[in-house]
């Protein structure tokens, strides 16, 4: 089985139906992509609830988030809290209404943020 981490699929004329094929593999691969970049293709919002119904179901692993400085008083690591691994999925430049993106998220119960400007620090 091929296992991708980073897939760069931008301008390449995609519709829902390649959108349904790249949902398919997601499902099916044993190893959750980082990066997904589908800038700039025909997706709709059909194409695009069936990849984060895809995403939804390759129950990306949990991570431990953690303060970086113990506790003064005892020198213990409090509030450990775990999140999902996050995937940086690009949807922007499609025949998506960006308007019921986040409605579409929510009744899937994704955990999402939205982003102008990819910044590392």
């Amino acid at each position: 089985m091929l296992k991708l981490r980073d897939c760069f699929f931008f301008k390449n004329d995609i519709g829902d139906a390649g959108a349904k094929k790249i949902a398919d593999f997601l499902i099916k691969s044993n190893r959750c992509v980082r990066e997904l970049h589908l800038s700039h293709n025909r997706i709709t919002n059909q194409g695009a609830r069936m990849l984060f119904e895809a995403v939804k179901e390759c129950r990306y692993p949990l991570i431990e988030n953690r303060p970086k400085k113990p506790n003064e008083e005892n020198n213990e690591i409090k509030d450990e809290k775990l999140y999902s691994t996050p995937l940086w999925l690009r949807l922007e430049w499609n025949m998506i209404n960006e308007d019921s993106i986040e409605t579409i998220l929510k009744e899937l119960g994704l955990v999402y943020c939205f982003s102008t400007a990819r910044v590392f620090l």
